[in-house]
């Protein structure tokens, strides 16, 4: 987790993240676009579920389940306060999800990676891959931090190196790349406003 992060999520930020969180509304819509194929029921864990804003809209469009982590306790709680009654809700991080391998058709990342330091890449892809079902969707969206990379080196050196955590290493070629050794294939990107999504198959 970036230093940023660590100090962010807790506080007066988790109230008012729904007011300012405007890009995340643009970023459901395609969500939900891609989880429509998904069969009646399927189970989706939203990584990074934050206050359920984006958890909750989903499941007013969709005949899903989600189960949200979130290593917040303060968003956590926001969460539980609008999403229905016994959704499973988890503090954890991305590196180390506690939940069964091969059991969600669908894992999604919501403005979540840029939180994540590039040392951890290599588990938080690891545990997407584990949690995933054989032809499951992985779906990762963020701004669009890939389009900035030429800017990197000038922004590492006025700023927190990890300021752009995990896309500060990774251009968009590299880190589709890096997703296919843990067994996750590319199948398109898309480009929500200020933002990009990445969707990938489980193999």
């Amino acid at each position: 987790m970036t230093t940023l992060a660590k100090g962010l999520w807790s506080g007066p930020v988790p109230q008012l993240y729904d007011k300012i969180a405007w890009p995340s509304r643009h970023t459901a819509q395609f969500t939900r676009e891609e989880l429509q194929s998904l069969p009646p029921s399927a189970k989706v864990l939203d990584v990074g579920v934050g206050t359920g804003i984006v958890a909750k809209g989903l499941l007013k469009s969709l005949d899903i389940q989600i189960d949200g982590v979130d290593a917040s306790p303060d968003m956590l709680a926001m969460a539980r306060k609008v999403l229905p009654e016994g959704t499973k809700l988890y503090k954890a991080s991305a590196t180390g999800l506690p939940v069964p391998a091969r059991s969600y058709d669908a894992v999604l990342y919501n403005y979540v990676l840029r939180y994540m330091v590039p040392a951890d890449t290599n588990d938080v892809l690891s545990e997407a891959a584990r949690v995933a079902k054989p032809n499951g969707k992985v779906i990762i969206s963020d701004l669009n931090f890939p389009r900035l990379r030429p800017f990197k080196q000038p922004l590492e050196e006025s700023v927190d190196p990890n300021v752009l955590g995990i896309w500060s290493a990774y251009s968009k070629e590299e880190f589709i790349e890096k997703v296919r050794g843990f067994g996750l294939i590319h199948e398109r990107t898309r480009y929500p406003f200020l933002s990009f999504m990445m969707v990938f198959k489980k193999v």
